[in-house]
């Protein structure tokens, strides 16, 4: 910084703190002594008349808002009553073996109705089947993920522990 700003800026802050600190000389504020009460009693004013109406009053306008939306007749649709998917307390498993057996049968059986066996049958590859794995202690489980998001939760017990499987 150059020694001219610095000067201005140190005159602007003394000339800051002269005003600051600078106070007038203010008088105290008077009060008005209160008045002694009047002995007569006041009166009511005499009622006057309204002035009459020039002319007829004019209706308030209406609102310029949007118009109402149509009501429509929606209705909510309940596929499932609450809690109607059931739990599977006792599944049954398979060996792999049995299951590619199995899933050879739904390949070739195509009139079946089963929505599994209509998934598989669409193309999709079975070694790329979804499934949820657990392996507890040894003991591994899979769980077929079309099969879990019919039925959403499995009661199993894996290497001896109780388990919720759910999807």
């Amino acid at each position: 910084m150059t020694i001219t700003r610095i000067s201005v800026l140190t005159l602007t802050l003394l000339l800051m703190v002269v005003v600051a600190c600078s106070s007038e000389d203010e008088a105290e504020p008077s009060q008005a002594e209160p008045r002694a009460a009047s002995a007569q009693p006041t009166t009511a004013p005499e009622p006057t008349n309204p002035p009459v109406a020039a002319a007829a009053p004019t209706q308030t306008p209406s609102p310029t808002a949007a118009p109402e939306p149509e009501e429509q007749d929606l209705e909510i649709v309940t596929l499932l009553p609450f809690d109607a998917i059931p739990a599977v307390l006792d599944p049954v498993f398979i060996s792999a073996d049995e299951a590619d057996a199995k899933l050879t049968e739904l390949l070739k059986d195509r009139s079946r109705r089963d929505a599994d066996a209509a998934l598989l049958a669409s193309g999709s590859d079975p070694d790329d089947a979804l499934v949820l794995g657990v392996s507890i202690e040894g003991d591994s489980r899979a769980y077929y993920i079309p099969t879990l998001s019919k039925i959403e939760i499995v009661n199993d017990t894996v290497g001896g522990q109780p388990l919720a499987v759910t999807w």
